[in-house]
């Protein structure tokens, strides 16, 4: 199963983190549960649309949102650069559980 981390920057100076391989709805509920859990991230707020999610969270200091986006996946969004490291962090660990779950089913 191939998962990764994909970057982009955006014009406006924002920031976003893709999900690659880990792009669907019931996806960004583990990955909800992942930062929460194992990560020691929090939810501030959570807005459930149709074919959208957008969860705001935070992590330490740093305040982030989580996207589910219908055509573009799962990604971590933030407008300040100095949080790149950080969530960027926060992604590989995410990938990294995921992988490590699939590869305890598999067995």
């Amino acid at each position: 199963m191939d998962m990764r981390i994909s970057k982009i920057n955006n014009d406006d100076g924002s920031i976003e983190l893709y999900f690659e391989g880990i792009g669907h709805w019931d996806d960004c509920e583990l990955i909800i549960n992942i930062l929460v859990n194992e990560n020691q991230c929090l939810v501030i707020n959570e807005n459930d649309m149709i074919t959208d999610k957008d969860v705001f969270m935070k992590f330490k200091d740093i305040e982030f949102l989580l996207r589910h986006d219908y055509m573009l996946g799962n990604f971590l969004y933030t407008t300040n650069k100095s949080d790149f490291s950080t969530l960027e962090y926060l992604a590989n660990n995410v990938i990294e559980s995921i992988k490590v779950k699939f590869d305890n089913i598999q067995k």
